[in-house]
């Protein structure tokens, strides 16, 4: 619905990509992102990721990134990041939502040698 809400595939869109990674049946949540990936458009080596997501593996939805969504993950998956515990990852849900990755600092969630250990490993869409 979404996709034809936008007004469909434009012609560049790779629309094998699309139907062989993106589940149409999943539900969009308010704020989230939809990838459609353009005509051998290279996407990043994905760690076990499918590249499909429901909103709450921490990724945008069509893409194949291993970065964890601060907004959206589970205390499970933050408690996989290297120096996040399940005190830290309670205080990371505790404090959404985020507009930024730099707002775990701003807020005081996590000290900046921590944030400089992960803030490659996460993000906020």
């Amino acid at each position: 619905d979404a996709l034809v809400a936008a007004g469909g595939l434009s012609e560049e869109a790779d629309r094998q990509r699309v139907a062989q990674n993106l589940n149409l049946a999943a539900p969009l949540t308010d704020g989230a992102k939809l990838y459609v990936p353009l005509l051998g458009e290279q996407m990043a080596a994905s760690s076990g990721s499918s590249g499909i997501s429901s909103g709450n593996s921490g990724s945008v939805i069509g893409t194949s990134t291993s970065l964890i969504n601060i907004n959206q993950a589970g205390e499970s998956e933050l408690d996989s990041l290297t120096g996040v515990g399940k005190i830290t990852a309670q205080k990371i849900i505790s404090g959404r939502p985020y507009s930024s990755i730099q707002e775990l600092v701003e807020k005081k969630v996590v000290g900046a040698g921590l944030f400089e250990k992960i803030k490659d490993k996460i993000s906020v869409h």
